[in-house]
Formats: structure tokens, C-alpha cells, sequence
């Protein structure tokens, strides 16, 4: 099944990685660097704002593979009833921060080009309604991870980069503002792509229909779980999208273009390695589950080794002709592109080799000590480049 679903997930990937990389091409000298820029700063900002959203998938995913692999179907449903009613309150606070301080935030602090204020407010709502329908979606998808049904997923998800592309396509037969009609039509494909999510499960398993059922133990148990996951998702906020906010404030959106090109990058390159470590993530937290302690090492052992390889033969690569890659992809290097693309590429090997570590650990619930270590040093990140930033170095 691991195996089975690995292909899925690389036949996915593939399809996605080569469809991401022609729409970034094409969005970029459809909107020129100013607006790819721009908007990637404040829709990046509004996705720093639901970076909770990371921390609820992952328990999600944690507790339902956890109950599957102990076949425990009413531990399963009352699990499915509180993180959906956890992720409607998570959305609820969101939306009145987002319209409140964040509003503040990106017409006071962030730099927007002259004229530029309607679009970018076009931007920041529909950015904000997207993350809305993601967030409520992200229990469905968990589920389709959770029961190892990686087709479904992969279909998805390749069916919404698509739509994606498509979207670029269109924009210049229409006379309005390119920047505010892009972010209507991206957020329109987010609310049909989370609908698919929702029809799909409901139709396929029971535990997602869902009722309200409060239950106070299951409730502190994810409550213990998240809250230490939320320092590490905080941290990890900070450690991407805080950068680029200050990388917005310091030096305007031609870094914020040139930062968003090599987060594209080491994203395509990431999935070489986190669609294996999708496929064999809930077989390790099920194997936990029902005791199962040497299929668990075998698999973790695997997994390491797998990660280690495949990102090995694929960054050395890009690393070495970073410059001429770039230039094939977008017809021209621009300032910054090299510098922060090699970055990238060796922090996301670095922290591709902890994933099978993280996952052990969340499978058995002891993050406390884990992520009060680990994400410490990566928050650290944020204060650092302001300090240095300030002090002005490049």
C-alpha cells in the first residue's frame, strides 16, 4: 500500500511540480514584478495569519490515523466532530484579527506601490476568504491521508494547480485590474477545490458526517497535542512568511519577487521527499498504535534513508546550476534570485530529515519537549534578520 501510494503521490507531484513552475512563469510576466511581488507579500501575510492551520492539520492527521490503527470508530467520530468545530473557531478569530490589526498592518507598515491601495485590499479579502475555505477543507483532506487513499488526494490536487494555470490564461482577456481579478479567480478555485474535499468524504466515510458532540476529554487531548504543535507552527511562520514581511519592509517587493521564486523552488523540491513521507507518515502512527514496534522502526528506518537519497541526487544538481536554471525557467535572473534559491535549497534539506523524527514523536503525543527544544532555535530566525536588517546588511 506504501509503495502503491508513493506512485500516486510522485505521479502527482510530478504533474503539479511541472504545471507550478509554467504558472509562476507565465503569472510573473502576466502581472510584472511589482505586482508578483506585491501580491505574494500580502497574500503571504494573510497566510501568516492561519499558520495555526498547519498545526491542526497535522493533529488531524495524527489522531486519525492514531484511531483508525486502534479501529476505534466512536473514538474516530468524536476525534472528526471537535477539530471541525476547533477549526470554525480558529476561522472565526482569524477573520476578525485579519480584518482588524491586519488591515492596519498592510496600509500602514507594508510597502505598497502608488496607486496600488484598491488592488492590494482586493488581494487581502480574497486571500482572506481562500484561507477560510482551505481551513475548513483541511479535516476532509486529513481524513483522505488518514486512510491511505492517496489517489483521491493526488486527483484533487492535480485537477486544482490546473485550474490554477487556467486562471492565469484568462486574465488578459478581461479589461480590469489584472492584480484584483488574479485574486478573485484564485480564491474561486480554492472554494471549488474545497468543496471536492468535503463531497468526497462525506461520501466515503461515515466519521465525517458530521453532529455536534462535545466531548471535554477528547478536547484537552488535542488541546495538549496542538499547543505545543502551535509553537512549532509559529515558529515556522516566523522563520518564512515574518522574513518576507520584513524583506517587504527593508527592501520592497523585488526581494519579496525574488524570495518568492526560491520558496517556488525548494517547494517543487520539497516534494520528492514529503510525498513519501505523506504515504508512509499514517502507516507509522498506525504501526504505533497497535503496537507494532518493529514494523514502526523498520519503516522509520526506510523512510530516513529514502528522504536522505532522493534529496541528495536532486539539490546537488540545482544547487551547482542554480543560475542557469532560473534563466531557462524565467528567461532572466533577477537580483537576489541565486543567493536566495541556494538558501533555500540547503534549509529545506536540513529539515526534510527530521520529518520521520517529528512524526515518531507526535505518534506517541511527547511534543512538549521536542518542539520546546527544536523551534526555539528556528524562532530565533525572526528577531535575528530584523537585528541584522536594521544594522543594515544586505
Amino acid at each position: 500500500k506504501i509503495a502503491k501510494n508513493t506512485m500516486y503521490l510522485y505521479a502527482r507531484m510530478f504533474l503539479v511540480m511541472v504545471i507550478s513552475l509554467i504558472t509562476v512563469r507565465v503569472l510573473l510576466r502576466t502581472l510584472g514584478v511589482e505586482d508578483y511581488g506585491t501580491y505574494n507579500a500580502v497574500a503571504g501575510f494573510v497566510s501568516s495569519l492561519v499558520f495555526i492551520s498547519s498545526v491542526l492539520s497535522a493533529a488531524s492527521q495524527r489522531f486519525f490515523s492514531y484511531y483508525i490503527g486502534k479501529n476505534d470508530n466512536n473514538q474516530l467520530q468524536k476525534a472528526f466532530a471537535m477539530i471541525i468545530i476547533t477549526y470554525l473557531i480558529v476561522i472565526g478569530i482569524i477573520i476578525i484579527v485579519a480584518e482588524t490589526i491586519g488591515l492596519w498592518f498592510v496600509f500602514n507598515k507594508m510597502t505598497i506601490p502608488t496607486g496600488r491601495e484598491s488592488a492590494v485590499m482586493w488581494v487581502f479579502q480574497m486571500a482572506l476568504l481562500a484561507c477560510a475555505f482551505s481551513l475548513i477543507s483541511t479535516p476532509f483532506q486529513a481524513l483522505i491521508i488518514s486512510h491511505e487513499e492517496m489517489n483521491i488526494y493526488a486527483s484533487i490536487s492535480i485537477i486544482e494547480v490546473i485550474l490554477k494555470l487556467a486562471i492565469i490564461f484568462i486574465l488578459p482577456f478581461f479589461s480590469m485590474d489584472k492584480l484584483a481579478l488574479y485574486a478573485v479567480l484564485h480564491c474561486s478555485v480554492f472554494g471549488g477545490i474545497s468543496s471536492a474535499y468535503i463531497l468526497t468524504s462525506r461520501k466515503r466515510y461515515n466519521e465525517s458526517r458530521f453532529t455536534f458532540n462535545w466531548d471535554n476529554a477528547m478536547f484537552k487531548n488535542i488541546f495538549s497535542y496542538s499547543s505545543w504543535s502551535l509553537f512549532g507552527s509559529l515558529a515556522g511562520m516566523c522563520n518564512t512568511q515574518g522574513i518576507n514581511i520584513l524583506l517587504n519592509v527593508f527592501y520592497g517587493p523585488i526581494a519579496n519577487a525574488a524570495y518568492a521564486i526560491s520558496a517556488q523552488i525548494s517547494a517543487a523540491v520539497n516534494q520528492f521527499s514529503s510525498n513519501f513521507y505523506t504515504a508512509v507518515r499514517p502507516a507509522l502512527i498506525k504501526s504505533y498504535a497497535s503496537n507494532e514496534f518493529g514494523y514502526m522502526n523498520k519503516l522509520f528506518m526506510l523512510s530516513n534513508k529514502v528522504i536522505f537519497m532522493l534529496m541528495l541526487i536532486l539539490i546537488l544538481p540545482i544547487y551547482l546550476s542554480t543560475e542557469p536554471l532560473i534563466r531557462l525557467w524565467l528567461g532572466t535572473v533577477g537580483q537576489y534570485m541565486v543567493e536566495f534559491t541556494r538558501l533555500s535549497l540547503v534549509y529545506t534539506f536540513i529539515l526534510c530529515l527530521s520529518n520521520p523524527i517529528t512524526t515518531i514523536v507526535q505518534a506517541a503525543n511527547r511534543v512538549k519537549c521536542y518542539h520546546g527544544i527544536v523551534d526555539t532555535f528556528t524562532l530565533l530566525s525572526l528577531p535575528v534578520v530584523y537585528l541584522l536588517f536594521k544594522r543594515g546588511v544586505s
